[in-house]
This record gives structure tokens, C-alpha cells and sequence, in this order.
């Protein structure tokens, strides 16, 4: 006890500066869980031009529930931060069929087999400008884009579709032409008949994201 009493400056500074760094650490731990939230939200509130993209495979009867969920797990995240949704469908590798159009573009090299891809976009008249001819119908929900792949490759009917005009005019094809290509991965022969062109508006702000749906560069070709 003697020795303790004599070096109680060096145990009362021992001491303090436990409680300090234990301060230290809940201050911290209180940043974290709040301040560095807030600033984030503070940034993306004052910046209406980022954009986060999710992309990821979904079956041909989840597609809604997916987007849905989405949706609702981001504006959780977001705590609040105003934000705009948009999603879009991509169908599986869609080959050109010899003979048939549309034919293959003239800068194919010859050991490339070129592919198409079909894609419902939400929102996609109120963001692009029709070039020729008139946006697509729903096709009737009795039509399966694909026929069952335990049967041999059948010919599905003409499912109406809009080309971009850039994409139009590689494969030299116009409104009212119909298209035959085949699911690269099923073999499923499915037909396309073009009901317009369009081409992207130039969009500003928070719009301007809702391009990255798309993949394929504006040239058309990738």
C-alpha cells in the first residue's frame, strides 16, 4: 500500500488514460454507426448523378419479385435519399439464322458469329425518341418467348419489337421487317417483327443513368 500511495500520480494518470482511450473508442464506434451514414447520404443527396447498378441471372417468373425486391432493399439502405428505379430484362444469346434475316454485318470477320439480344426496358418511350414506326404491344401472355427445350427447335410466332436506328442500319433492316434468330443456348427459333426504330434522347441529371440498363454501346455493336 505504501508503494501504491507513493506512485498515485503514475496509477491516477494509469487510469485517466484508460477512460480516455474508452471514450476514444465509443466516440468512434458512435461515428461510424451514425456520422459516416449521414455523410454518405448527405453526399448522394447533393449529387443526383450517381448511379448504382445491379445486375445478376433471374428465371423467366422472377423477374418482377427480383426488381420488387430490389427496389424496397435500396430504399431501406438509403434511409430516406430520394432515388429512382428502373430495371430491364435480358433475353439469352440470340443467334442470326444463314438465309434468313437479318444478315450478318458486313465488318463481321469471318470467324465471329454475331449475336443479338432482346430486352424489355421499364420506361424505355419516355426516354428514347421513335425514329420510324410505333413502340411494341405487349405480346399476349399466352405466347411463350421460349418453347420447352425437351422438344425438338420449334418456330415461336412473330413477337413485336423496336431496333435501335443505330443497330437498323448495321444490319441494313427497316420497320416492318421480320427477323428470324435462335437461342443460342436453348435452339429455341424465335421470329421478331419490327414494329419502329428509335434512338437514346440526351438526358441530363438523375435521368441520364437510366442508359446503363442497356449494354451494348450507342453504336449498336459490341
Amino acid at each position: 500500500m505504501r508503494r501504491v500511495l507513493a506512485h498515485w500520480v503514475v496509477l491516477a494518470a494509469a487510469t485517466l488514460t484508460t477512460l480516455v482511450v474508452a471514450v476514444i473508442v465509443s466516440a468512434l464506434a458512435v461515428f461510424a454507426d451514425q456520422a459516416l451514414p449521414l455523410a454518405a447520404r448527405h453526399d448522394l443527396s447533393v449529387a443526383p448523378g450517381t448511379a448504382m447498378s445491379i445486375v445478376g441471372p433471374v428465371s423467366n417468373n422472377g423477374t418482377t419479385a427480383t426488381a420488387s425486391t430490389l427496389r424496397a432493399a435500396i430504399g431501406r439502405s438509403l434511409g430516406g435519399v430520394p432515388f429512382r428505379f428502373w430495371s430491364g430484362t435480358w433475353s439469352d444469346p440470340l443467334a442470326l439464322v444463314p438465309g434468313s434475316l437479318p444478315a450478318p454485318p458486313a465488318g463481321a470477320a469471318s470467324g465471329n458469329k454475331p449475336l443479338l439480344e432482346a430486352a424489355a426496358l421499364d420506361g424505355i418511350a419516355s426516354h428514347a425518341v421513335l425514329v420510324s414506326g410505333h413502340w411494341p404491344a405487349a405480346p399476349a401472355a399466352s405466347q411463350p418467348p421460349h418453347a420447352a427445350a425437351t422438344r425438338a427447335p420449334a418456330v415461336s410466332a412473330g413477337f413485336p419489337a423496336a431496333l435501335p436506328a443505330s443497330t437498323a442500319a448495321l444490319l441494313h433492316l427497316s420497320t416492318g421487317d421480320v427477323l428470324l434468330v435462335k437461342d443460342a443456348i436453348t435452339g429455341t427459333r424465335i421470329r421478331f417483327r419490327i414494329t419502329g426504330l428509335f434512338a437514346p434522347r440526351r438526358l441530363s441529371g438523375a435521368a441520364a443513368s437510366y442508359w446503363a440498363l442497356d449494354a451494348i454501346p450507342a453504336s449498336g455493336a459490341s
